[in-house]
């Protein structure tokens, strides 16, 4: 490709072949020149460049290990020139100390109180530093022998109605509220800001009434500026300012009075049900009365009476049999004495005429 090579060319005796003792090709049947004349570059051998750094050790103790690396730049080979010889890469021992211990710890104490955090603490002690004392002097965990937990604050409250200037939101310790050891929450309970305690436009936009209330002409009981009042909705009731109204709950005991008079209005409409039955039915039977009576006369107008018309015949008189006679019974006397009867069941016994009183005899 340098310092001067050599191209060649051939040809063949075969255009055409001798033959029937002709004579062979006069010349030569290869031929060559010079090419690539030009001077070869220089050969130039690789070089390595100098180590890095060291890198970080891989411990801090117990032996780690730290490497450094280089690179065949030094030159770069070229020209045919060869590569560089050796390693790219070594590495050496680093922090071979040994690590430190926890032996000269003392043994953990017991749990502290639950403070008001929901947490406890336990600690140790070097006792022998030559053993070493890895490690934190303290331990903390929740508490596990009491019931504890620390106190959450809840979400802020829609702000209220502008009142004497100013609004005010709310939160409550609630989220979670503290139980046992807990602390409460800390900060304040109520966030106040200023506002303008006009009433507005008819849409009340400056002064909101809230959820199902109105503000509408002064006829209600919150009155604002410029005449206007919000007021419950149909349905709504115990408006607060900002906040709006609540929904009318019926209570237990007009659910009662309802029931009640309920039972009364079906104990009241049976009857009445009854005796609606009953009169239709008497005038049935009036009508059917009344069409048959029609129909005796139409007959007898004609001479003729149907049998389910006509009288029954007349029953023949039963014979009695004669009443039995009794024997009459003994007179008794008593306080005065009587005459004796004339006969059976004449009566009378006595009369005013014949009335004579005796004077009494014991029997």
């Amino acid at each position: 490709t340098c310092d001067s090579g050599t191209q060649t060319q051939t040809r063949s005796c075969t255009n055409p072949v001798p033959s029937g003792g002709g004579s062979s090709c006069v010349g030569l049947s290869l031929q060559s020149q010079s090419c690539n004349v030009a001077a070869c570059p220089t050969t130039v051998n690789g070089g390595w460049s100098a180590w890095s750094a060291f890198s970080t050790c891989s411990a801090t103790c117990d032996s780690g290990t730290q490497t450094q690396t280089r690179s065949c730049t030094n030159p770069v080979p070229s020209g045919g020139g060869s590569s560089c010889v050796g390693l790219s890469l070594q590495s050496q021992s680093c922090n071979v100390a040994a690590c430190p211990t926890d032996a000269g710890w003392s043994s953990w104490g017991a749990f502290g109180a639950c403070r008001d955090d929901c947490t406890q603490a336990q600690t140790r002690t070097c006792v022998n530093p030559a053993l070493g004392c890895a490690g934190p002097s303290t331990n903390i965990a929740a508490c596990s022998n009491t019931t504890c937990r620390v106190g959450g604050w809840s979400c802020w409250s829609s702000w209220s109605g502008c009142g004497g200037n100013q609004q005010v939101q709310v939160r409550t310790c609630t989220d979670p509220a503290p139980l046992g050891a807990g602390s409460v929450c800390t900060g304040s309970s109520m966030n106040a800001r200023n506002c303008s305690s006009t009433c507005g436009n008819t849409a009340c936009e400056d002064f909101p009434c809230g959820q199902n209330a109105i503000c509408s002409p002064a006829s209600g009981n919150q009155t604002g500026a410029a005449g206007r009042v919000c007021a419950c909705a149909a349905g709504y009731r115990n408006f607060v300012q900002g906040l709006g109204c609540s929904r009318i709950q019926v209570s237990s005991s007009d659910d009662d009075s309802n029931d009640a008079l309920w039972a009364l209005f079906v104990l009241l409409l049976i009857p009445c049900l009854i005796l609606s039955c009953l009169g239709a039915l008497l005038m049935l039977k009036k009508k059917k009365a009344a069409k048959a009576r029609k129909q005796k006369r139409s007959y007898s107008s004609d001479g003729y009476i149907p049998p389910f018309v006509q009288p029954p015949p007349p029953m023949m008189p039963m014979s009695m049999p004669p009443p039995p006679s009794y024997p009459a019974p003994a007179p008794v006397y008593s306080g005065y004495d009587l005459p004796a009867p004339t006969a059976v069941f004449d009566p009378p016994y006595f009369s005013p005429t014949n009335f004579n009183p005796q004077p009494f005899s014991p029997l």
